[in-house]
């Protein structure tokens, strides 16, 4: 298997403001989850469902992992690595 990138994790402490912070600098949210699941809504989580605790934000072809206080993040990252992995690979 060759590597064709690699994805930061950035360890924040408020995953929504951090997208807004991004966004004002031309990044676009990737997705969201929090711990209902994933987040359809970006940066404001779904009603009911809390604020995200995991997320990506994109420019063109890079990405970055935004993980709130470090929490399950190498879990996290690694789920979503290995279904990207799949998905470029076989998708």
């Amino acid at each position: 298997m060759k590597a064709t990138g690699i994805t930061p994790i950035l360890n924040v402490s408020d995953v929504a403001a951090s997208i807004r912070w991004f966004g004002l600098l031309g990044w676009n949210c990737g997705f969201t989850y929090n711990d209902e699941g994933e987040s359809e809504n970006g940066a404001e989580g779904v009603s009911g469902q809390g604020q995200p605790s995991f997320a990506s934000v994109c420019s063109g072809d890079a990405q970055i992992f935004l993980c709130l206080d470090g929490q399950d993040c190498a879990e996290a990252s690694l789920r979503v690595l290995m279904a990207t992995t799949i998905w470029a690979q076989y998708g």
